[in-house]
């Protein structure tokens, strides 16, 4: 086999700085540019930089680049082009014009370049946390000669054109794959995707959740099943309203059955969440239990909490997938334990993503937890003082208190104890409604071909 044909439902190659964790989108960048670290397990681990040492008691560290960081035309890749690639995310955009997520973590430590291969990062505070932003950062230049940009993997970018083929080549032989170039098609019907493996006009297909098992077994295709560090949420209004009352907060979780919601909206393609993060997340503990599905104590606590109704819930049409299937689904379960609520739709996505910023979410807005640092979700969506972009008003003194903590852990086995506190804290205090975590399939057309899926839903390319 020489080239392997990918078939993904997005095909667009955004610059390495623009801040967005949708698998396709990251799908492309980690074939051309690789990042400074990976996540493994929830757990960050070397890739361009190759160790980092703390110092001062974690406020300050060496990072040290792993050993001939190359770009793909032979040109040595060195620790000004990992602090440039570091500084160059201070001011980029993101999604929805709402400016990049990591401005204001990249603007609280400074980073010296001491050798062609070493760089000091150092804070007034314990930095461990700021290495959670590094998978998020690619390595990349311009070609001097003007032709396409440069990265570090063992691919090169031959040929683009957006929204159709993407295509590229091996810069040097594997010994372990037979694979000397890799061509990536965009194809945005799923049943287009599945034709095309079973007719092995292309050798993998991703995205292929959205379609029965049973279909997929009939196909005849392997299949690839991953769930995905997303967490599917409803956020709850703490500001006023019915869940600015703790005990209503805890009645909605015991209220809403997940695995029935599950069953109708995504059979099999789910898993319950149980706490603000996934179980693929650092700080995730085994064994971690979510609040029960108790309707006869949730009416209890909607009575003591004087909820009044009806409750009113908002939802996009798209992202997460299903919403509308999801929020519809919550009402009617509500509805048989006499709690009437509303659902209002909203068509525009990116006036949605707004107004959440906003903090313009009715009682409860279906969204979604997408970041893969469980210290951001943290920051930015849970602690009230101060607030994040996302925090929607439950103020939860004790989560203050351990995410604090949390965060002045400097390393080791005392940062992740710290964290694990206040995830299962959460898990019983909830500032959300839990709902799930999807399932990505990936289909092959046999077993042996060098890929993989990660829990971020992102297809990874095997040497």
């Amino acid at each position: 086999m020489a080239t392997l044909t990918i078939a993904l439902p997005r095909l667009e190659l955004v610059h390495p700085s623009y801040t967005a964790d949708q698998p396709d989108l990251q799908t492309l960048l980690s074939v051309l540019y690789e990042p400074l670290l990976r996540w493994e397990n929830g757990h960050v681990a070397p890739a361009a930089i190759a160790s980092w040492t703390a110092q001062d008691e974690g406020r300050r560290w060496e990072l040290v680049l792993r050993d001939e960081l190359r770009f793909t035309d032979g040109s040595a890749c060195t620790a000004h082009d990992v602090r440039a690639a570091i500084l160059a995310l201070r001011d980029a955009d993101g999604p929805f014009g709402m400016g990049g997520v990591y401005a204001q973590y990249l603007h609280e430590f400074e980073l010296v370049v001491t050798s062609p291969t070493r760089l000091t990062l150092a804070s007034e505070h314990f930095a461990a946390d700021y290495f959670d932003l590094f998978p998020a950062i690619y390595l990349s230049k311009p070609d001097p000669n003007g032709g396409k940009p440069l990265g570090t993997t063992g691919y090169r970018l031959e040929e683009y054109v957006p929204r159709q083929h993407l295509i590229v080549s091996r810069t040097e032989p594997s010994p372990a794959s037979e694979v000397t170039s890799v061509t990536f098609i965009e194809v945005g019907s799923v049943d287009e995707r599945l034709n095309l493996l079973k007719s092995h006009r292309c050798d993998i297909a991703t995205g292929l959740e959205e379609l029965p098992k049973r279909r997929l077994t009939d196909a005849g295709v392997s299949t690839r099943e991953v769930p995905n560090t997303l967490s599917v949420t409803m956020l709850l209004n703490g500001f006023r309203g019915p869940f600015s009352d703790q005990r209503a907060r805890i009645a909605l979780n015991h209220a809403i059955d997940v695995n029935e919601l599950i069953d109708t909206v995504w059979p099999d393609r789910a898993i319950p969440a149980h706490t603000v993060v996934s179980p693929y997340h650092y700080g995730f503990s085994t064994g971690l239990e979510r609040l029960a599905f108790d309707p006869d104590r949730a009416l209890r606590l909607f009575q003591q909490a004087e909820v009044r109704v009806p409750i009113r819930f908002r939802a996009p049409m798209e992202t997460p997938d299903r919403a509308p299937e999801i929020g519809r689904n919550l009402v009617d379960q509500l509805a048989r334990l006499g709690v009437p609520a509303e659902l209002e739709l909203e068509p525009d996505r990116p006036k949605y993503a707004r107004e959440v910023s906003e903090k313009r979410i009715a009682d409860g807005a279906i969204f979604d937890s997408s970041p893969l640092s469980t210290f951001r979700i943290l920051v930015e969506k849970v602690r009230s003082d101060p607030p994040g972009l996302w925090w929607q008003g439950v103020r939860d003194m004790e989560a203050d208190r351990l995410i604090a903590a949390a965060r002045a852990s400097p390393t080791g086995p005392q940062r992740l104890s710290a964290y694990q506190s206040c995830l299962r804290h959460l898990s019983v205090a909830p500032p959300w409604l839990y709902l799930f975590h999807p399932i990505k399939v990936m289909g092959l057309r046999h077993t042996a071909l060098p890929a993989s899926l990660s829990h971020a839903g992102v297809l990874v390319l095997e040497p």
